[in-house]
């Protein structure tokens, strides 16, 4: 079963106040299974890190 990541995945892999034990389970269950990306991920990503 492939699975559709966005940004506020990334946003809690790479955002210390972010992390939580779904994100973990979640991350687990990637690494067995596939994952998609919208084409917006990039663009979402970059708003996500240079908004003030």
């Amino acid at each position: 079963m492939a699975f559709v990541a966005d940004a506020s995945m990334v946003a809690a892999r790479l955002m210390p106040d972010e992390q939580a034990p779904e994100r973990d389970a979640l991350l687990d269950f990637l690494r067995e299974s596939p994952a998609l990306v919208p084409d917006l991920l990039r663009h979402e990503n970059r708003s996500l890190f240079l908004a003030p």
